[in-house]
């Protein structure tokens, strides 16, 4: 019976280090570079690779420069995954050592939302990077100079020397019998063929310079989905200041009579906030909103405190704020009035979580639906 408990236990050991190394390691790259191709070998762990068949996860493999950060293949690997890549395609026009970054990473299929840059993105749950070297053969030499560049201590053989200052000479000469010609006709017409001819040359020179990462290029990202139609992200909000903020709070604080405060917040926010364009931090309202002892009048505050709400509130901070809301009605209307400012609208969740009713939370779905739409 003994030995039969311990082999159960050595048993789910070994089961267990098998899951923890799986888990630590779920994606193993190896990169071996020969003198005319790149090998590359990726294998999964069981486990991670039936995740991502079954979320539908994009799983990208890419080979950049890591200098330029060009993408020079993009491929979509498989479990059990063995390439090659020729050293044409990844040299291109290098010489000598070139470092390649090898990237291997497993994406989202669905968007998410980041509070920091306010933008739609798609993120990578996990990523595994190989660098390597390979060579590129060997360079010129001796650099070719141009011997009419006019560098200085360039040192020339003598044939080369006696070489170019004939042609310096001659092109001298050549360059004041035209100008001598020109000056004596005053017209210095050049053929309708030299023309054309040098209209194309700028022409494809500029094609090429524009289109030099070739079929390689780096792949532009899709077009971030609009939450609310009408506002741009972009634009730097400006806050009201926390310093400032606080010395009118100590003073709201010394003042009697519920109604008289909703009146002092009221011009404040007029006569300091509006004419400078500023808005209220998310804990400056919810600092303002829980001084308040009665439901009417916190209800009254929440309606002044309406335009002046941050851009960047988030559905969990909403829910937040509709807690310091005894009853279920009053929760409903302060959600009506703030749902147009909410950020992540697929986080509504949360919000209608706190209402107490179904018949409330049909009435916010369907009025946060109509604002998104309005704006």
């Amino acid at each position: 019976m003994k030995s039969y408990h311990l082999n159960l236990f050595l048993l789910g050991c070994v089961l267990f280090a098998g899951g923890q190394q799986a888990h630590a390691v779920p994606i193993e790259v190896t990169l071996a570079p020969s003198q005319t191709t790149l090998f590359a070998q990726v294998s999964i762990a069981p486990k991670r690779w039936q995740q991502i068949q079954r979320q539908k996860w994009q799983f990208v493999a890419r080979i950049s420069d890591p200098s330029s950060r060009v993408i020079l293949q993009k491929v979509i690997p498989t479990q059990r995954w063995v390439a090659t890549f020729p050293r044409v395609t990844l040299c291109k026009r290098a010489s000598g050592q070139v470092a390649l970054s090898f990237d291997i990473s497993i994406r989202f299929r669905d968007w998410w939302w980041d509070r920091s840059s306010r933008r739609w993105k798609k993120n990578y749950t996990y990523m595994t990077r190989k660098q390597t070297t390979i060579s590129c053969g060997k360079g010129l030499k001796r650099r070719v100079v141009d011997p009419f560049a006019g560098r200085r201590g360039r040192t020339l053989r003598k044939a080369t020397r006696a070489r170019v200052l004939r042609r310096s000479t001659r092109a001298r000469s050549m360059r004041t019998r035209t100008l001598r010609r020109a000056t004596r006709t005053r017209t210095l017409r050049r053929s309708t063929r030299t023309r054309t001819y040098r209209r194309r040359l700028r022409r494809s020179t500029r094609a090429t310079t524009k289109h030099r990462a070739g079929i390689f290029r780096a792949t532009r990202r899709p077009q971030a989905p609009k939450t609310l139609a009408g506002r741009s992200p972009a634009t730097k909000t400006k806050y009201y200041s926390d310093d400032r903020f606080w010395k009118f709070k100590n003073f709201l604080k010394r003042q009697r009579g519920e109604q008289r405060r909703v009146k002092l917040i009221n011009v404040w926010l007029q006569k300091r906030l509006k004419p400078r364009g500023a808005l209220l931090r998310y804990n400056h309202v919810r600092v303002l909103l829980r001084d308040f002892d009665y439901a009417l009048t916190r209800y009254q505050a929440a309606q002044v405190l309406r335009p002046f709400l941050p851009r960047n509130l988030t559905a969990k901070q909403l829910a937040r704020l509709l807690k310091l809301f005894s009853f279920g009605a009053d929760r409903a209307r302060v959600a009506k009035l703030y749902c147009h400012r909410i950020n992540d609208p697929q986080n509504l969740r949360y919000v209608l979580g706190v209402m107490q009713f179904s018949h409330h939370r049909r009435e916010v779905l369907a009025a946060c639906q109509r604002q998104r739409s309005s704006f």
